[in-house]
């Protein structure tokens, strides 16, 4: 077998996609990012219950390829959900 043939049996579909973000996660453990969770969810607590009418800030998630950014988004944005929140995903990985 040549490489190429070796690169064609390749299943790389194990990877999350950014359209991912929208759906929840098959598997969670929610354990992985507590205290990143926990943050969020106070923050989401803070700015609901804020009355400054401008737009508040992101929360930028940093972390190597395949460190499980997709899949916390992912996580999150299910969160912001649950609490009657908005979820604004902003790509930039092509930046």
């Amino acid at each position: 077998m040549n490489a190429l043939d070796a690169l064609d049996l390749a299943d790389f579909q194990w990877t999350a996609h950014t359209e991912s973000v929208w759906r929840d996660p098959v598997f969670d453990v929610p354990a992985l990012q507590q205290g990143l969770r926990r943050q969020f969810v106070s923050i989401l607590g803070r700015l609901k219950q804020a009355t400054d009418p401008l737009s508040p800030l992101g929360l930028a998630l940093l972390g190597q390829a395949g460190a499980g950014k997709t899949h916390l988004v992912s996580a999150l944005r299910g969160e912001a959900q649950r609490m009657g929140a908005l979820f604004v995903f902003v790509d930039l990985t092509d930046v």
